[in-house]
């Protein structure tokens, strides 16, 4: 035995801790990985379950069943489906589909000038939003947004369209972000007068095409978790939920796949962007765009320029840095 050799069992079990904790988190990256590559299933979404009203009556009643577990669901008051209704059938029934964590409350500005014109306006509440705390007093929290799926983002579209084909002769939709999306897919799917697309929420801005392959494939199948952030508006949830992201984008990659192969159902679509917009990616819009033109549609676009420094939400008269005195006439005008 060497008598000058000194043995530290310490180090030793230091640096085996470390070496297994390295292959541990090696492993978690594989897998991790290997969830972010499996696809997510779109089949569910390639098809719409039309089912349009066939009176003004019915419509009213299609709204009712909607709307009629809210107040069971501790839903916060203003967060609430609502119809802004002229008491009878009009020429034009507009459907809003309203954003992420927000809810129908974000479009009640909108809708009651819509309605003040002589148009119907339908605004469901999508699932899992609007929410309340315990009280009833405060929009709950953002944890909420994580628990929806596309296929439910799906029937919402068809419940709205459904509901506005018997408020009006023709039907026109509108949707921000998350429901820019919904208004893509209802474009791709259903049949309606005009679909108007405000920054619609297809994929992330300026990520690489690989990560927005991996977010819906991984985070709709992680557990759920959130990110908090400080309030902005007191009908929206305060923060993010990648989980309901992951979802949204899931619906928005059903509607790129399915327009490479199948012309729209609405010919007559309009796309509203801002080169301001730091959530949602242009490019992808402006490809969409592109594509069903190519199919046959007739597609008109605005664009909000970047020296305006509007945030991504354009619509919610509650954002602080919102100009809706140059927004809403650009919105108003796409669907009128």
């Amino acid at each position: 035995m060497d008598a000058g050799r000194v043995v530290h069992p310490r180090g030793s079990a230091l640096r085996t801790a470390l070496h297994v904790a390295g292959l541990a988190l090696a492993l978690v990256l594989v897998i991790l990985v290997a969830i972010a590559s499996w696809p997510v299933p779109l089949e569910d979404l390639h098809a719409a379950d039309a089912r349009p009203a066939s009176s003004y009556e019915e419509a009213q009643e299609r709204f009712e069943e909607w709307a009629q577990d809210e107040t069971a669901l501790g839903v916060f008051e203003p967060c609430r489906s609502a119809l802004y209704d002229t008491g009878a059938r009009t020429e034009v029934a507009v459907v809003l589909f309203h954003g992420l964590t927000n809810c129908p409350r974000q479009f009640r500005e909108m809708a009651e000038t819509l309605r003040d014109e002589g148009m119907n306006v339908v605004v469901l509440r999508a699932p899992e939003h609007g929410r309340a705390t315990p009280d009833g007093q405060r929009i709950g929290d953002v944890s909420f947004a994580g628990a929806f799926t596309a296929e439910e983002m799906r029937d919402w579209s068809d419940a709205s369209v459904d509901i506005a084909a018997g408020l009006g002769e023709e039907v026109r939709v509108l949707g921000l972000s998350m429901g820019g999306a919904t208004a893509a897919w209802t474009a791709q799917h259903r049949e309606v007068g005009r679909a108007v697309l405000v920054a619609p929420a297809l994929t992330l801005h300026r990520m690489p095409g690989i990560v927005d392959w991996w977010f819906p494939n991984l985070f709709s199948r992680l557990p759920h978790f959130v990110v908090h952030t400080d309030p902005t508006l007191d009908h929206s949830y305060a923060g993010e939920s990648p989980a309901g992201a992951a979802e949204m984008f899931r619906l928005g990659r059903e509607v790129i796949e399915d327009s490479q192969v199948e012309a729209p159902r609405t010919t007559e679509v309009v796309v509203v962007t801002n080169d301001a917009d730091t959530q949602v990616d242009n490019g992808e819009t402006a490809r969409l765009a592109q594509r069903w033109q190519e199919r046959g549609a007739t597609v008109r676009t605005e664009t909000f320029p970047a020296d305006l420094d509007l945030p991504h939400d354009v619509v919610d008269v509650g954002q602080r840095t919102g100009q809706v005195d140059v927004t809403y006439p650009v919105l108003l005008d796409a669907l009128r």
